[in-house]
């Protein structure tokens, strides 16, 4: 077998198999109508987003699937408007909505997210939040410290991976992956963000 081909099997093997990329986007369409359905006033599968390794299409077979869920404008007034921790009470509202469709799996809020562990290993991370008038910037809820209001540009990561992958022969998703391998088979505490920023800033400079 040429090196080539080797190289070649490498890489596509760091990806999830189809069979599981279906699954997800099943999940995910799921997902999406459960929140629309309790916030917004249809089940489409409108207002939301995959962010993180999955948006960026930088994941490998171990990763979290990370969602944005937009919720109207309206919801954020309300619980900015709270004196104890709006964003708490905000992840814990939507976490029992989520409960309503997702009672036979486990359902936790965590800082910044509502995680729903599957029982084939597949981990959704639900991130609420609300499109800012740019279009193209999210504020979410941080339960932490007594809790804030952060913001997030998930379209500007997304569009920046694409195009320095583009201009690299493919070479910058694959780097990703191959060091988010090495990353899990090492149990190496880096984050995924700080995997594909590294790996932009040195494919740019390569």
């Amino acid at each position: 077998m040429s090196i080539y081909r080797t190289f070649y099997d490498f890489c596509s093997n760091l990806k999830m198999s189809q069979e599981t990329v279906k699954t997800i986007s099943t999940r995910y369409d799921s997902i999406i109508k459960r929140i629309n359905s309790g916030y917004w006033s249809n089940s489409s599968i409108s207002h939301g987003l995959y962010v993180g390794s999955y948006g960026r299409d930088t994941e490998i077979w171990t990763s979290d699937i990370d969602i944005i869920a937009e919720l109207p404008p309206d919801i954020y007034w309300t619980y900015k408007g709270y004196s104890n921790n709006g964003p708490s009470s905000l992840i814990q509202h939507v976490k029992e909505s989520l409960k309503i469709t997702f009672s036979q799996s486990k359902i936790r809020g965590d800082g910044q997210v509502i995680i729903i562990d599957f029982s084939d290993g597949i981990t959704f991370e639900i991130v609420p939040a609300f499109l800012n008038k740019d279009e193209s910037t999210y504020t979410y809820p941080d339960s932490n410290n007594g809790g804030t209001w952060k913001v997030t540009k998930p379209r500007e990561e997304i569009s920046a991976i694409n195009l320095r992958n583009n201009s690299s022969n493919k070479n910058l998703k694959n780097l990703c992956r191959m060091i988010r391998a090495w990353k899990v088979t090492n149990n190496v505490n880096i984050s995924g963000m700080l995997i594909d920023t590294l790996a932009h800033e040195f494919i740019y400079d390569w």
